[in-house]
């Protein structure tokens, strides 16, 4: 009852299951029915849909993350393991929904032989049970599922990692009183450690869904007129122009969002025959404007692939040119300002706080 199952629309219902640490906002508890509320719901959605409907209340991509995260590493202290407990529910009060967060994660590097689809079949791990059965969110989420393999499971790469932690406490624990540990034990358990890694993806890479192929795609470029990646200024629209490797029929979408934080929305991009490349005009916005998008790829067996492979958090991002300023002739002025005021100016009340000074003329 709390692992974000939907439990009626009476907050009632949810007061034994959660515990409220902190709050900015009046009835934050509406947020949290609305999220499971919306998951509860996601299979009865058209599949072009989904995407959207659930991020109106739950931040979808990084609840993907989050699943993908705590299965690889095996985290048995979790929401993946033990259903409602050993996670956050947090509000993100910029984009305005709920998201997973893990809480505790010291018993990581456990079971090598974890499904990718760990407790997808519980109903009670309605993150896992809801979301990985619908076919595009399940795709997105072994996109995610590659990236942190390929990422943090490469053998050289996590082999030089740990020999890298393990040297900078080595005289540490030889010289260490109180050790409740032998320091063979402390050699043995890098060995381990590595072995972990070895034999975790060595599994992983086993399973037919983990190792589908997608389509790659092989450069992203931007344009204001026929000038690559400058700066475009409030009138102009921006070109983005995606290569991908394929000759075959697939989607490629671009997914783009206003300012630096908020939500993303989903575009098909147009595949242009003469040059070969998918592209999409973005609107032109206001002066000063920040622009964050990202291009995902579709293989005709619904295999998924990002650019940046980290989105929805890692993402292409550019500024519109401020607008040439109106200066305005005004007998209100700021006069002085006194930031990161530790102990350089104090008040009359002896104190040091920031402060900003207004003089009308």
């Amino acid at each position: 009852t709390s692992s974000m199952n939907y439990l009626g629309i009476d907050t009632i219902s949810y007061l034994d299951s959660y515990t409220l640490k902190k709050n900015y906002k009046d009835n934050p508890w509406i947020d949290l029915i609305n999220a499971c509320k919306v998951i509860d719901e996601v299979d009865q959605i058209d599949e072009l849909e989904v995407y959207d409907f659930l991020n109106e209340h739950l931040d979808l991509d990084a609840t993907l993350w989050h699943l993908a995260a705590e299965i690889i590493f095996s985290d048995d202290d979790s929401y993946i393991n033990k259903g409602g407990m050993d996670y956050y529910v947090y509000y993100d009060v910029y984009n305005e929904r709920i998201l997973p967060i893990e809480y505790d994660g010291n018993t990581v590097f456990g079971n090598s032989n974890w499904s990718p689809f760990y407790n997808e079949n519980n109903v009670d791990f309605v993150l896992l049970n809801k979301l990985l059965a619908v076919p595009s969110l399940r795709e997105r989420y072994l996109a995610h599922f590659r990236t942190i393999l390929e990422d943090s499971f490469d053998t050289d790469y996590i082999q030089e990692l740990i020999d890298q932690y393990a040297s900078l406490i080595d005289s540490y624990v030889l010289d260490d009183p109180q050790k409740i540990y032998t320091y063979a034990d402390f050699l043995d358990e890098v060995d381990d450690l590595k072995d972990y890694f070895l034999n975790r993806s060595n599994y992983l890479w086993s399973n037919n869904e983990v190792a589908s192929q997608g389509v790659d795609i092989l450069n992203v470029e931007y344009y204001v007129g026929n000038n690559t990646f400058v700066q475009p200024n409030s009138l102009d629209e921006v070109l983005v122009s995606v290569e991908v490797d394929s000759n075959s029929p697939l989607d490629v979408n671009l997914y783009y969002g206003i300012g630096l934080t908020g939500r993303f929305e989903r575009v098909d991009m147009e595949y242009d025959v003469s040059l070969g490349t998918h592209t999409y005009l973005i609107p032109p916005n206001v002066g000063g404007e920040y622009v964050r998008f990202y291009i995902e790829s579709v293989s005709q067996n619904g295999v998924r692939v990002y650019s940046p492979a980290g989105a929805e958090h890692n993402v292409y991002i550019y500024q519109v040119k401020m607008d040439d300023l109106v200066y305005i002739n005004s007998n209100v002025v700021i006069n002085e300002i006194m930031a990161k005021n530790d102990f350089t100016a104090s008040d009359e009340a002896g104190e040091f706080d920031d402060w900003i000074e207004i003089y009308n003329k």
